[in-house]
């Protein structure tokens, strides 16, 4: 009973980092998870656990990078529109630590 009348006290925090926007969260069993919403890997969440693996997992998620490439085929844009500036800025914005890629790396995706 003490088990469960201490869990039911503890405040879950606002998440307020943006990378959250890349994962679904999930309560499990054995506590708080967070699942890509990309390529549906699973890593735990719980308070006590920082964003750097969630960071470091959506940077290099294949799936979030062919998903650039999927747009500009499905819109029939350039692939030089990776190379645009505003472009480049909107993903800045949308994810500070984003790498630039060129329209020969969009084409290996």
């Amino acid at each position: 009973m003490n088990l469960l009348k201490s869990r039911r006290l503890v405040k879950q925090k606002k998440r307020t980092s943006t990378v959250w926007n890349h994962y679904d969260l999930i309560t499990k069993i054995d506590g708080a998870w967070a699942v890509c919403k990309y390529c549906k890997h699973e890593m735990k969440a719980a308070g006590h656990v920082g964003t750097t693996n969630a960071r470091r997992h959506t940077e290099k998620c294949d799936a979030y990078a062919k998903m650039f490439a999927e747009s500009i085929i499905f819109h029939g844009y350039a692939l030089s529109m990776v190379e645009h500036i505003k472009t480049r800025d909107l993903h800045r914005y949308l994810n500070s630590k984003v790498k630039d890629i060129s329209r020969y790396t969009i084409t290996k995706h």
